[in-house]
């Protein structure tokens, strides 16, 4: 009697299913963890105010330029949770209210579980400013080890309005405010971070920034983030106790070129490392 070969299943190596489980499963200290899971959340300083506390003009002052950001880290340690991101960006400073445009694309995870985010941004003005946030993100689950995929895609469109001021003597504040106009549900309601409120402060060799968002289960956070610099390079040190992540975020600067990097512990989860470089080209560091 002949037997039938059986088909024997495709082993998953413990950190995919550790991967799948921490951002499938909407606890708080997953994923949902503030400045954990996008580029956009990795430092609350942005690359200007940044930029422009260690010696070089950034921001409100900033003339026509472009610029290309990279960013990678890798999630808690996990092989499985890669993270890479690239934003392309372009000021046009000849134009009435210098409108501004970046593109931003960012892939995270692997296995059999990936995400694929998209996000198209416009803003308009100089002390006060105003822009539009288009973001498509696409949720790829399973695909692999006989695992049906299953892709759920969420869509949004913010509007962020800005004010702020920077003093040619060095110095400066920003304040953002977002407001969701277009919002599609995904992932049974697990929405993430939603931001709500950003303000950047920097002043000779100091700099503070905090930033208020809500999580999926719309608890707010709120992130702060602290500086101090000598001449082109910074330390600084980030907190967000709601989910308590902290950890050293660092600054290195030479010209156009702006070096990043933070280290974010979580308590259960462990470490997580990302870096980012900037590159810009014109008068000023254009971002």
């Amino acid at each position: 009697m002949r037997c039938a070969a059986r088909e024997q299943p495709v082993a998953v190596g413990p950190a995919a299913w550790v991967a799948a489980v921490l951002l499938l499963v909407p606890w708080p200290p997953s994923g949902q963890a503030a400045g954990t899971r996008d580029l956009a959340d990795w430092w609350l300083f942005g690359p200007g105010a940044a930029s422009s506390l260690t010696g070089f003009g950034a921001g409100a002052r900033a003339g026509a330029g472009i610029w290309v950001v990279v960013g990678h880290g890798l999630l808690y340690g996990l092989p499985d949770l890669p993270l890479a991101a690239v934003r392309v960006g372009a000021r046009m400073g000849g134009l009435p209210g210098a409108p501004t445009l970046e593109i931003g694309w960012q892939k995270l995870g692997r296995g059999l579980y990936r995400e694929d985010d998209r996000r198209v941004s416009v803003q308009w003005g100089g002390s006060v400013a105003a822009g539009l946030e288009m973001r498509s993100l696409a949720v790829v689950t399973g695909g692999e080890a006989g695992y049906p995929e299953r892709t759920e895609v969420y869509r949004s469109v913010d509007l962020m309005v800005q004010a702020g001021r920077e003093r040619e003597a060095g110095g400066g504040i920003r304040a953002r405010l977002f407001l969701p106009l277009v919002e599609s549900r995904l992932l049974r309601g697990r929405q993430g971070r939603r931001r709500l409120f950003a303000c950047e402060a920097w002043r000779e060799a100091t700099g503070l920034a905090a930033a208020v968002a809500v999580d999926a289960a719309q608890r707010p956070t709120v992130g702060v983030e602290w500086y101090l610099a000598w001449g082109a390079a910074a330390v600084g040190l980030r907190a967000e106790p709601a989910v308590g992540v902290l950890g050293p975020v660092l600054v290195w600067r030479r010209r156009g070129l702006l070096l990043r990097t933070s280290h974010l512990v979580h308590p259960i989860l462990g470490v997580t490392h990302r870096f980012e470089l900037s590159f810009g080209v014109g008068p000023r560091a254009p971002w």
